[in-house]
């Protein structure tokens, strides 16, 4: 009976304080790694959040700036002198106008195809692609916005003034210089597409709180 005791006193003392430190250990790890697995999926997954962007204007797409600022310019004497001397300028504002809108349906195209291989990669937003929120420069989204408002005033007041400068019994073609300004915008977005700077796909961290 004695060495019964003994051997129940033995465990009970010495075996039974052994298991629950071992299972407060496991308790204690698990309940770390749940805080962990909290932080990453809530408030805490500073570790998956994307780094501060930054722009380096090295020069890239001059170009496109260049030919904005052309067409914008092109656009702005025909419609002027259309102003002043309706009929010679009629044709010229048509040819114009119509051209440039067939360049800015090109350049929607290809910014629409380019971003689209881009997006494997990178989230790519309506206002970052066209408006450069975001995604340029500061010296770029100025000649490139700029541009594109310069064909918006430039469409409306001369549209504006034809109304009441065209004889009754010839055509506004004016009017037609409100198909312009998707060339300034359709510019900006293939800027855009081709070297914004887009954040990128965080396809693992929604994976995981799914």
């Amino acid at each position: 009976m004695s060495d019964v005791e003994g051997r129940d006193g033995h465990d009970e003392g010495g075996a039974h304080p052994e298991g629950r430190e071992g299972r407060e250990g496991r308790e204690g790890r698990e309940d770390r790694e749940d805080r962990e697995d909290r932080e990453d999926l809530g408030h805490g997954g500073d570790r998956d959040s994307p780094a501060p962007v930054v722009f380096v204007d090295d020069g890239r797409g001059d170009a496109i700036l260049r030919a904005s600022w052309i067409g914008t310019g092109v656009f702005g004497v025909v419609a002027v002198a259309e102003l002043f001397a309706v009929r010679p300028f009629q044709i010229p504002m048509i040819v114009v106008s119509l051209g440039l809108f067939v360049l800015g349906l090109v350049a929607f195209g290809a910014s629409y195809m380019i971003a689209v291989s881009r997006s494997r990669e990178v989230e790519i937003g309506m206002g970052g692609l066209y408006f450069l929120a975001g995604t340029a420069p500061p010296r770029v989204r100025r000649h490139l916005l700029g541009s594109f408002a310069a064909e918006v005033v430039v469409a409306t007041v001369t549209a504006s003034i034809g109304i009441a400068l065209v004889p009754e019994d010839a055509n506004n073609p004016l009017a037609f210089g409100f198909l312009v300004p998707l060339f300034g915008l359709g510019l900006s977005g293939l800027w855009g597409a081709r070297y914004g700077v887009f954040g990128p796909r965080r396809i693992a961290a929604r994976s995981r709180t799914e």
